[in-house]
């Protein structure tokens, strides 16, 4: 690898080999599944992981933004005031995510929980906006329908469907 990518590593040892699945995971969620930089929220990353891990994969985001491997940057929000849009996160390089031979290989390993991660969060975006989500996901606003009995479901207190886990068989 490069410099960039030899920094990645010395500076992977600086936050140690225990952090190494918080680093990933955070470099798994600024990775498009077509193997591009991706910008996330603080908030946004940090919700990935559970309370207990939060506080240190903090940490380790503001390591890896120290370290210069990620950059950090104020979204200009037209309805926020100045210095007070959302912070956002993405991977400082394109070359690393090419030139990183550890990235490269996670990318690798993750491939198809990326499409999966990239389809959810188009789809949540889709809902949060109102427009009609893929057909798993239910109806994108609650509408009346019938309950049991063709008793009618007022709107608003539908309930989006989930649907049933497939089991693989192979």
């Amino acid at each position: 690898g490069g410099a960039l990518a030899q920094h990645a590593e010395r500076t992977l040892e600086g936050i140690g080999h225990e952090r190494l699945p918080l680093v990933r995971e955070l470099f798994r969620n600024l990775v498009t599944a077509q193997a591009t930089r991706a910008t996330r929220t603080f908030d946004e990353l940090l919700s990935v992981f559970d309370a207990g891990h939060r506080e240190e994969a903090s940490l380790v985001l503001r390591a890896l933004t120290d370290a210069r491997l990620l950059t950090s940057f104020e979204e200009d929000a037209p309805e926020a005031a100045a210095g007070q849009g959302p912070r956002r996160v993405e991977i400082v390089h394109e070359s690393l995510l090419r030139e990183w031979p550890r990235l490269v290989r996670w990318q690798a390993q993750d491939a198809d929980a990326a499409r999966l991660r990239d389809q959810l969060r188009q789809a949540a975006q889709l809902w949060q906006e109102g427009a009609a989500p893929p057909s798993c996901c239910g109806p994108a606003r609650p509408t009346s329908s019938s309950g049991p009995g063709g008793r009618a479901i007022p709107a608003g207190s539908a309930r989006p469907r989930v649907p049933s886990p497939r089991r693989w068989s192979p």
